[in-house]
């Protein structure tokens, strides 16, 4: 078959449905007449072409008033906007926390968690110096896929998170330090504590 008789039928079998020829009539007289693409006459599209009808209303969020429950009262309100701002704090202490974490590994607060951090990350670096990188990969990800049907009853975690929930932050170092014993106590407390 010759080229144009296959363009032939090809354009007379999509003139021929319906589908096509109501979108054709929607698109070329349509009021604002832009130029519609040529994917959009696709006869398996349900109306690409229709005229856009209102936009829609912008969405409205509120976190404290779920859906399908009336208005609530001031009270309420406020609360449920307290209860948002207290779980905002705690994530916000949360990453804060981490970044404390991470900052106190590398002080040596914790000089032995400090010096295995190190040594890991020595190992990792010559491990990546010697292997190539797509072995590392496969390895990784037939461990990664493996897992479960090596063993099924295992608890997923993550072993840097729990290396950093190891590591004081700095509250936690505040509140851990030792209290040192005064050597000299002064002779006003000793008259204090002894009135005789």
């Amino acid at each position: 078959m010759e080229a144009p008789v296959i363009a032939r039928r090809i354009s007379g079998n999509l003139a021929a449905h319906p589908t096509f020829l109501r979108l054709f009539k929607i698109s070329c007289f349509h009021e604002d007449r832009r130029a519609q693409p040529v994917s959009s006459f696709s006869p398996f599209s349900p109306s690409p072409c229709l005229p856009p009808s209102r936009p829609p209303p912008p969405p409205t969020f509120s976190i404290c008033l779920p859906a399908g429950l009336g208005e609530k009262g001031l009270h309420e309100q406020a609360l449920c906007h307290q209860d948002v701002c207290i779980s905002v704090q705690n994530a916000l202490d949360e990453v804060a926390s981490y970044g404390e974490r991470i900052k106190n590994t590398f002080n040596w607060t914790v000089p032995f968690l400090s010096w295995l951090a190190i040594v890991a990350l020595a190992v990792a670096t010559t491990v990546v110096f010697f292997v190539p990188l797509r072995y590392i990969v496969l390895v990784w990800g037939v461990n990664k896929f493996t897992k479960k049907l090596r063993d099924p009853y295992t608890i997923d975690n993550n072993e840097l998170l729990d290396f950093l929930s190891r590591v004081l932050s700095d509250v936690q170092v505040v509140q851990y330090r030792e209290l040192k014993l005064d050597p000299n106590p002064s002779p006003n407390k000793r008259k204090k504590n002894n009135p005789g």
